[in-house]
């Protein structure tokens, strides 16, 4: 089973995981399954839209603008798909013939 890669996963994080497993399997817990759906949630619309407001809420726009961007998520974005892992939009970009748009087009 594979930890990470480095660099991208530090020396001293794949120790920590490798010292977890041992506890998690005595558990009954799979981390290999464990891994997977935290990855599985991590990829949902609403998990990647919240990390991305975080990073925009600290690119310098007002506060207002901040909260109206978030209003118009909640009421507009999130409840139809929200749920849905992002990959499901990827695909659909490059099936509709090639790339995203730049916003000067």
């Amino acid at each position: 089973m594979t930890l990470g890669y480095y660099p991208a996963l530090s020396l001293a994080a794949a120790r920590t995981l490798h010292d977890d497993y041992p506890g998690l399997l005595a558990q009954g817990i799979d981390p290999k399954k464990l891994e997977q759906e935290k990855k599985t949630t991590d990829s949902l619309f609403i998990n990647v839209a919240t990390k991305w407001f975080a990073i925009k809420k600290t690119s310098g726009i007002s506060e207002v603008h901040a909260d109206d961007i978030w209003r118009s998520l909640e009421k507009n974005v999130f409840p139809v798909i929200g749920q849905a892992p992002v990959s499901n939009f990827w695909g659909a970009v490059h099936f509709r013939g090639g790339s995203i748009p730049s916003g000067g087009d």
